[in-house]
């Protein structure tokens, strides 16, 4: 199998739906390769995976949702996961949006750089991981941020009753 680069492609695919239809993971990457590498491996996982290539593309994909996502359960919300740089609108802007529009999104950003300043943007996301991604950590960062969901959700119910 070949690939090519193409970087800052501009494009939108609809969703790749998995067999297994539970966790909707929205993909955001200005790398075709990396989208296309990310999207087999997750929808092999069993994951929805829906591929956005900039940030202005996510936040109007989130916008376009927002009732939706804003009604929907905690524990049944898209993971977003989200490259650092992505040109015009960084990633952590994108982030910083997004929570803004539906806070308990969960947020995993891609970089290639552990850079101070990213370390200090990672409070507006959930998990920060390092490219190039292994398989491996990017399912423990899937299952790990919706583990924060499940915990938040489980003290959201004791607080109701």
């Amino acid at each position: 199998m070949t690939f090519q680069h193409e970087p800052n492609i501009q494009r939108r695919r609809t969703s790749i739906v998995s067999l297994d239809d539970n966790q909707e993971v929205i993909l955001v990457d200005c790398f075709s390769i990396t989208q296309d590498v990310l999207a087999k491996l997750l929808t092999n996982r069993g994951y929805k995976v829906t591929c956005l290539a900039t940030g202005k593309e996510l936040i109007d994909h989130v916008q376009e949702r927002r009732f939706e996502l804003q009604l929907s359960p905690k524990s049944q919300l898209p993971v977003v996961i989200v490259e650092a740089w992505l040109g015009e609108l960084s990633g952590f802007d994108a982030a910083r949006v997004l929570k803004d529009i539906v806070p308990d999104l969960k947020i995993i950003m891609l970089t290639c750089q552990h850079s101070l300043e990213e370390k200090l943007e990672s409070r507006i996301v959930d998990k920060i991981i390092m490219k190039p991604v292994l398989s491996e950590v990017v399912d423990r960062a899937i299952k790990y941020v919706l583990s924060l969901t499940d915990l938040r959700y489980q003290e959201d119910k004791r607080v109701m009753l």
